[in-house]
Order: structure tokens, then sequence, then C-alpha cells
């Protein structure tokens, strides 16, 4: 009886420190900028502590998913022999060996039905968090409040990440997770509340994704939303463009003079990342369509 109750104990304690990881997750400031601390955060440290718990309630050594995560990183380990940084490579796979970890821990804590909910909600409240932080940092650039997460350079929309690629890359994860979700019959396990949050989370990750000013991240995002929208023929998709769509032509309308650090910053990624390579005419073979088609 004991014994269970202690297990029980530190099943919840190894939870709570995952779910601190997930909702952190999005802060990856890292700990030092050379070495093994250039790839730890706070997310991290949170999710080790999960992890080392979680394997000392569960048997480890005979789990197939954990063998399998082994002989993954083994697979990638091969590259040992001929790497030119030994020390860089080890602690790319540890990263690689972690993430695998992480994935078979979450997976087995959530797998059941309410468990995926929990998990759901926990995904809708790092979204809010993240895009929380997004909007002060873009409301602080344009009243001159101090920023919690400055970016880097001038209009740099950041939250909590390290840079602007981190972030348009956070956002479409965590978008490709919660918009399928949001058209699918598993909404009906949610509260009134829960789906709520839910739609708020969304809008509030597009209109991030859109301060963030990476037009990959652009890009893709409207071929999803046109693709699936093509394939699924629903309204609710046409709806959410119209809704989006609508929100961020008035946003860029007025954007110029609500932050216009933003508004250059933007511009100019569009004008090197797009007009300058569709418009090369000087030379052919160097083109954006010569190098990429």
């Amino acid at each position: 009886m004991g014994s269970n109750t202690r297990n029980q104990k530190l099943k919840k304690f190894s939870i709570a420190f995952l779910t601190l990881s997930i909702l952190t997750s999005f802060i990856t400031q890292t700990f030092g900028e050379g070495g093994i601390l250039s790839r730890i955060t706070v997310a991290d440290m949170f999710g080790t502590v999960a992890f080392i718990v979680f394997i000392g309630l569960n048997k480890f050594y005979s789990s197939s998913g954990y063998r399998a995560a082994f002989f993954i990183v083994f697979a990638f380990a091969i590259g040992l022999f001929q790497t030119a940084s030994l020390g860089q490579t080890l602690t790319e796979l540890l990263v690689l060996l972690f993430l695998v970890f992480s994935s078979i821990m979450t997976y087995s804590v959530y797998r059941t039905p309410e468990g995926f909910i929990q998990l759901i909600n926990l995904v809708v409240y790092t979204s809010l968090i993240t895009s929380f932080f997004g909007f002060y940092g873009f409301v602080a650039m344009a009243t001159g409040l101090p920023n919690i997460f400055p970016g880097r350079a001038s209009g740099e929309i950041m939250s909590g990440f390290r840079n602007a690629g981190q972030a348009g890359a956070f956002i479409l994860v965590f978008l490709t997770i919660l918009m399928p979700f949001n058209f699918s019959t598993a909404t009906q396990l949610l509260t009134k509340k829960q789906k709520l949050l839910l739609n708020v989370a969304i809008y509030s990750l597009i209109i991030f994704l859109f301060l963030t000013a990476k037009i990959a991240a652009y890009i893709g995002f409207a071929f999803c939303i046109i693709f699936s929208a093509a394939q699924r023929r629903k309204y609710g998709y046409v709806f959410l463009i119209l809704i989006v769509s609508g929100v961020i032509a008035l946003l860029w309308e007025n954007l110029d003079s609500i932050a216009p650090a933003v508004y250059t910053r933007i511009n100019a990624k569009i004008e090197t990342r797009i007009t300058n390579n569709l418009n090369d005419e000087n030379d052919l073979d160097d083109s954006f369509i010569a190098k990429n088609f």
C-alpha cells in the first residue's frame, strides 16, 4: 500500500515536470553560448527531471520503444567516424536521444483519450502563453515599454525564442496540431470553455506568426490553408481564411504607424526573399527559380 502511494506521488511529480517542460518549450534561450550549455533550455531541465523519475517508475530495460530509440541514435552515431568535431557531434546525438525519449515519455503519459485531451489543452495553454509574450513584445516595441524577451534586431518579435526562424517553425508545428484537431470530431470531448480557448489559441498563433516576419512560414501556412480547404471542402476553413485575412489586412494597413520597425522588417524580408529573387532578370542562371526549382 505504501509503495503504491509512493509510486502515485512520484508519477504525479513526473507529470508535473513534464507539464512545465511543455509550457516552457517556447523559451529557447540557452544557459550558455558554447558547448553543451548552448543546447540546454529551461524546458530541457524540466523534461530531464520528469524523465529520470519516469524511468524509475517503469521497466525501462524491457521497453521495446526505448530499445528502438537506442538503435535510432546508433544509426546516426555512425557519422562519428567521419565527423570534423567529435564533441559537437556527441552533443547533437545526446540532443537527439533526449528528444526521442521525451516523445516516448509524452506518448506513454498521454496515450489514453483523457490524456490526449490533457495534452491538447497543454498545447493550447502553451500557445496562449507564447502568443502573449509575442504580443507584449509588439506592444513594448510600439510604446517603449521594457521587453521581457528582446529581439536581436530592430522590429524582431520573437516571444521567448532565440530567433524568428525558431518562432515560425514552432508556431507552424503547434498550428499543425491544433487546427486539424479543431475541425475533428474529437472536439466533442472539450467543454465550451476549452473550445473557446482552442480557437483563441489558433487565432493568436496566426497573428503572432505574421509578426515574426518569417516569409517561409507565411508561404507554408498559406499553402496549408489552401490545400486543406480544397481537400476537405469545409466552410470552417473558408471562414477562418476570411477572418485571418481581414485581421492581417487591418493590421498591415496600420502597422507602419503602430510599429514602424516591424513594418520595415517585414517589408525588407519580402524585398530580399521574394521580390529581388523572382525579378532577377540580369542573371537567369543565378536566379531564385534556377537555384530552387
